[in-house]
């Protein structure tokens, strides 16, 4: 692979592009940059057995301990028919309690079980890869992608992050 002048004299790749073509550039890097992660993990992706959506779902959980399948619905913003769906099929596995909530005997609400926290935790470890590549960096380097991390969260948290903390 040749490097381009800029790359060669270790500047950025698009120093004197406009906004929306640097973003696009770092947005294809981003893309990259997951598609190796995702070809690296595909063995432990099918070793979990459980679909990316029931991954999310087990992680909300996981998260909230005791949430009630209404409150997980809003949280994943999907109908309460289909997430009741999904958490049947997550009991059936063996994933997923639901219990009597103890404030509301009338009420469920859901914690995962011995395989759940499994699934839960496994998920958690895919992101391990970034972290061993992050160790890697200058600490010139490192301090780059905090600051790039830390306004990338600020910004997707003014955008999804109304007064009260909730997610939108």
């Amino acid at each position: 692979m040749t490097r381009s002048r800029s790359q060669q004299e270790g500047t950025g790749p698009c120093e004197a592009c406009d906004g929306d073509v640097q973003a696009a550039v770092a947005f294809d890097r981003y893309r990259s940059l997951a598609r190796l992660r995702h070809r690296m993990q595909a063995d432990l992706w099918l070793s979990l057995d459980v679909s990316l959506a029931q991954i999310r779902l087990l992680n909300v959980v996981a998260a909230i301990p005791g949430i009630s399948v209404g409150e997980l619905a809003r949280r994943l913003h999907a109908s309460l028919p289909a997430t009741s769906q999904a958490v049947d099929r997550l009991v059936d596995a063996g994933h997923l309690e639901r219990v009597a909530d103890p404030a509301d005997r009338r009420r469920a609400v859901l914690t995962l079980t011995p395989s759940g926290v499994q699934v839960s935790d496994a998920s958690a470890g895919l992101m391990q890869p970034v972290r061993r590549w992050l160790e890697q960096l200058s600490p010139e380097e490192l301090a780059a992608a905090t600051r790039i991390f830390e306004a990338l969260l600020r910004i997707a948290e003014a955008e999804l992050l109304p007064d009260d903390g909730a997610l939108r």
